[in-house]
């Protein structure tokens, strides 16, 4: 009996450290940026004490999703431009994006906005396509969504552009760009908005509607905004089928508290949040775009 006692109660322990371990809810930037600060939302209407942000930046989000990989207990948050990135990026991935990380939820779309600095003399986005000007534009790095999005309207303008690379992130280009040390930053909107007002810069267009009293992509180009970059929640694709629908679960949840709707709203995000199949098509769909221009307009994403 004494036996049968004790194996119960060394069961019950192990059931009770089982149910205390919190899952590791993994930001692969540092703490501040958007990814970090969408997380954080999102974890305040997940259930409590069952989740931990924490961050692990660096090497263009390796770090992050190398510590995932390692367990299959945890999530990244991350936008999908690292897993578009990081395979041109870099020569020697230790996973590959399709094969070994499933998107298990959509959060939504980082709109972008291109500005300008006053003394650029860039008045509309039409000025920046006709100048014959070189400008000077400022992107968080080669391969994340700011330094596509240039491309994407150099590749577009009668001069090819100079890129000017800040390894520091968004807001060191946005700091610079006040300066007048650069003239135009296609930014992310999240990044943007402590700047937005700032009477050094000129907003020119937007990716989506955000109440900036500027033309939309689809309004100057007559079609959606072509490279869309997605707030998305990761997981291991080898993960216990079980936990990942009950990780689903819980962010379906997340998803239909209006305080985090509305905290995300404010953060800057562009909501579309969701874990049915159709949600996670949308990301997949931004995701085989990104590749293609990519591709067809054969970009360097390596340090030039």
């Amino acid at each position: 009996m004494k036996k049968i006692f004790a194996c119960l109660c060394l069961s019950l322990i192990a059931t009770t450290a089982i149910a205390l371990k919190t899952i590791e809810f993994v930001v692969p930037h540092a703490p501040g940026g958007v990814s970090d600060i969408t997380t954080r939302i999102i974890d305040k209407g997940l259930p409590l004490g069952k989740y931990t942000v924490i961050n692990k930046p660096g090497a263009g989000s390796q770090i992050g999703i190398n510590h995932i990989m390692q367990q299959s207990g945890m999530l990244l948050a991350t936008a999908t431009q690292v897993f578009v990135s990081n395979p041109y990026t870099f020569k020697d991935l230790s996973y590959d994006p399709d094969r070994d990380l499933d998107i298990i939820a959509t959060v939504g779309i980082i709109p972008s906005v291109l500005v300008c600095n006053q003394k650029s003399d860039m008045k509309s986005f039409k000025d920046v396509l006709i100048t014959n000007k070189l400008l000077a534009f400022g992107i968080a790095g080669y391969g994340s969504n700011e330094h596509l999005v240039s491309e994407l309207l150099i590749s577009m303008s009668k001069t090819r552009h100079r890129l000017v690379p800040y390894s520091a992130g968004g807001t060191s280009q946005l700091v610079n760009l006040v300066g007048g040390h650069i003239d135009c930053v296609f930014a992310n909107y999240s990044t943007l908005r402590p700047f937005i007002d700032n009477p050094e810069l000129r907003v020119l267009i937007s990716s989506h509607d955000l109440g900036l009293n500027v033309p939309t992509w689809q309004q100057a180009f007559k079609h959606p905004f072509p490279l869309q970059s997605y707030q998305v929640v990761t997981v291991p694709s080898r993960m216990n089928s079980a936990l990942k629908q009950e990780l689903k679960n819980d962010l379906a949840q997340a998803f239909k508290n209006k305080e985090v709707i509305q905290s995300l709203k404010r953060s800057g995000l562009f909501v579309q949040s969701g874990v049915a199949p159709a949600d996670i098509a949308q990301a997949v769909s931004a995701n085989r775009a990104a590749h293609r221009f990519i591709q067809t307009q054969n970009i360097n994403l390596q340090s030039q």
